[in-house]
């Protein structure tokens, strides 16, 4: 890209001229002798026609409207050949050139150019005039907006109105969580918050997604399952499982708030349909799962629900009440007649809230102990210059040096292989290593963060055998904390941290140095939720 050249302070001068109108004859005679010398005086004279015709197509009055205003005088003049003949002024006419057509007055062909046509100033003149007359083009179809005026017509503004796919969707809710899912389609996967439209399909692999209605209703889908919100008040299960409740509000349901199956109508704001039934919600809280065969279960928790098996002929009718702790199962039969079997006593794996974080039980280095006391949370685990070491209890170290961070003994403290001043073998990685537990939690929405201090150096994190990045920090970092975190490879029951801690440098050869370790630890998971029952989780 060329880079704009700046005019000197002459032509500068002639350049505002023109663009004002005010040039004299003797100036035109000059600006030529500069065009005609000089390429860059020719760039700026088209970049100044650019500029000239864009600050006149952004800022200029409307179209028309020094006609649509004419003076008394004139208009009362011009009355008589306005009457009897229409006006054939050009529209164009009517407004002033976007800027001075200076260059028309330069010679055909002067020394230096063989051909007007072939010319560099001859291009830079056509350039000019075919980007001003665009962008005058430009800016007489930019006119906003219709003009009652006898002279000029216009087409109608652009519709602002919503198109006919934006005036079909129908907002009916909003996703209030998200949890560990994975989706049929991930290039369909819905946001955190996204609103619900009437007609979306849920197609979850795996994990949880609350789904808040406008009517006050809740409905929790468990994956795997295949949902389709087809009402402002409910949707379809196709497979899978989900749970539904409506927030009690202790006032009335508004009749636009009912669910109607059939001919029939509940005081409900919720209703669930699947393959073989629908479920209509008279209380508060129930859940329905769907198998790859097509029957459904209905189980309530609270309340009452109404079960309305779909087939043909008196099945039509056949409706069960359910009421708090029953349940109720529709299967079609081999002569393709659909029953409804009453249940008890069946295990329980629908999800009737969603898991809420809560924190891992995590331990500081030295945390409740004293100086030169073992650590009960921290091992050495191993050391490169003695590979046979057992594991063995890190010990809690303190070393008056301003360097190392103050020991906290109920917060965090240093521990090392020693206790005291810590003075181990240099040139030598040792391995500190503690464990925890996520037994009964979703180990796959787990997250760790930590922060160490560490003289000589950290060579390297590892959760489960899994490297975690290791922030920059140089050797003998003992005075600041540096930050790790890390929310992936945690598994369900105990995971192991190690944190590798080379002592001494290189360079310095063979010795003996002080060694230590600081790390403070946080983290965070999700309680697990029952698993789908074994026809659920076929279905998939």
């Amino acid at each position: 890209m060329t880079e704009p050249r700046e005019p000197t302070a002459e032509m500068e001068s002639l350049l505002a001229a023109a663009a004002d109108e005010r040039l004299t004859e003797s100036d035109c005679t000059r600006l030529r002798q500069l065009l005609e010398a000089s390429d860059d005086a020719r760039q700026s004279y088209v970049e100044h026609v650019i500029l000239h015709a864009m600050l006149r197509w952004v800022h200029a009055s409307p179209l028309g409207a020094e006609i649509a205003n004419p003076d008394k005088s004139s208009a009362e003049g011009e009355t008589a050949a306005d009457d009897s003949a229409p006006d054939q002024t050009p529209l164009i006419a009517q407004t002033s050139p976007a800027f001075p057509t200076l260059l028309a007055t330069l010679p055909s062909s002067y020394s230096g150019f063989s051909s007007p046509l072939g010319s560099l100033l001859f291009s830079y003149l056509l350039a000019g005039v075919i980007v001003g007359v665009g962008i005058l083009i430009g800016w007489v179809c930019q006119v906003s907006g219709p003009q009652e005026t006898p002279v000029v017509q216009y087409g109608p503004r652009p519709s602002s109105a919503v198109s006919p796919v934006e005036r079909e969707q129908v907002f009916v809710g909003q996703i209030n969580a998200i949890i560990d899912c994975k989706w049929a389609d991930p290039r369909n996967a819905p946001i955190g918050f996204d609103r619900i439209v009437l007609g979306r399909r849920y197609d979850l692999v795996s994990g949880l997604m609350e789904i808040a209605y406008d009517t006050g209703a809740r409905v929790i889908l468990q994956g795997p399952c295949t949902y389709r919100v087809d009402s402002t008040s409910g949707g379809y299960l196709a497979v899978g499982m989900l749970t539904a409740r409506v927030e009690e509000r202790g006032e009335r349901i508004p009749a636009n708030q009912r669910a109607t199956i059939g001919s029939h109508s509940f005081p409900s704001p919720l209703s669930i349909r699947t393959p073989t039934a629908t479920v209509a919600d008279l209380g508060t809280e129930f859940g329905v799962e769907v198998d790859k065969s097509g029957a459904s279960t209905a189980r309530v928790y609270r309340g009452k629900v109404e079960m309305r098996v779909i087939g043909d002929g008196a099945t039509n009718d056949k409706v069960v009440a359910l009421e708090a702790n029953e349940s109720a199962r529709v299967e079609i039969g081999k002569d393709q007649v659909a029953r409804v079997v009453r249940e008890s006593g069946r295990s329980d794996t629908f999800v009737r809230q969603m898991p809420k974080r809560v924190p891992i039980k995590l331990f500081n280095t030295g945390v409740n102990s004293q100086p030169g006391e073992a650590d009960r949370h921290w091992q050495l685990a191993a050391r490169s210059d003695e590979p046979s070491l057992k594991p063995q209890p890190a010990l809690v170290t303190h070393l008056e040096d301003s360097r190392w961070i103050p020991n906290q003994s109920d917060r965090c403290q240093w521990i090392s292989a020693a206790g005291g001043a810590s003075i181990m073998p240099e040139l030598v990685t040792y391995t500190f290593r503690t464990e925890f537990d996520l037994t009964g939690m979703r180990a796959s929405t787990a997250i760790l963060r930590g922060r160490f201090a560490v003289d000589n150096h950290v060579r390297s994190i590892r959760l489960n055998s899994r490297k975690i990045p290791v922030p920059e920090h140089g050797k003998r970092s003992c005075s600041f904390l540096h930050t790790f975190s890390c929310d992936r490879g945690f598994v369900e029951g105990v995971n192991v941290l190690e944190i590798e801690v080379e002592n001494g440098e290189p360079q310095s050869g063979p010795s003996s140095g002080t060694l230590g370790l600081f790390v403070e630890l946080e983290g965070s998971v999700l309680t697990a939720w029952p698993e789908p029952s074994a026809s659920a989780a076929e279905a998939k």
